[in-house]
């Protein structure tokens, strides 16, 4: 049932609202948005959850790459061994990445924290905080804070 209305002729349907605010609410609730609509339109509950589902991907997302960044030496071994470059600076990485010892020498055999072995191009044991650990090859692509564990040693 429409009737007309106030001094300019406006329509009204049953409800009381008016036909271009009918039209307007209509192309509003079941137009196609253009571009992705934002998040504030949507009820606290479910931002709340889109919220949490971000938050915790994002926290999953970090936590592989930390995990993928930090697990640089093979189960089962304490320390990891680099040598960097041709400087003669190698350095003991414990299991958590961090540098433990640092020998910087052209012969580190000399310095009594390795051994050598009789070809000396890699440390066959290491000798730290009164601890003697074998050491071998890393057969594993291991790495340390972008530095690639050659020897391992338990």
């Amino acid at each position: 049932m429409m009737e007309t209305c106030c001094s300019r002729g406006r329509t009204l349907s049953a409800e009381g609202v008016g036909r271009a605010e009918a039209q307007r609410m209509h192309r509003r609730l079941f137009s196609v948005p253009k571009e992705f609509p934002s998040l504030h339109h949507l009820p606290l509950s479910l931002k709340r959850s889109l919220m949490f589902t971000k938050t915790f991907l994002s926290t999953v997302a970090a936590a592989a790459l930390f995990a993928a960044s930090v697990s640089g030496i093979f189960p089962g071994y304490k320390f990891g061994i680099t040598q960097n470059g041709d400087n003669g600076t190698w350095q003991v990485f414990d299991n958590s990445c961090h540098v433990v010892y640092q020998v910087t020498s052209k012969n580190p055999w000399a310095v009594g924290v390795f051994d050598g072995g009789s070809t000396q191009s890699s440390p066959t044991a290491l000798h730290l905080n009164g601890q003697n650990d074998a050491c071998q090859a890393d057969t594993n692509p291991d790495s340390c804070n972008g530095h690639f564990i050659q020897v391992c040693c338990n």
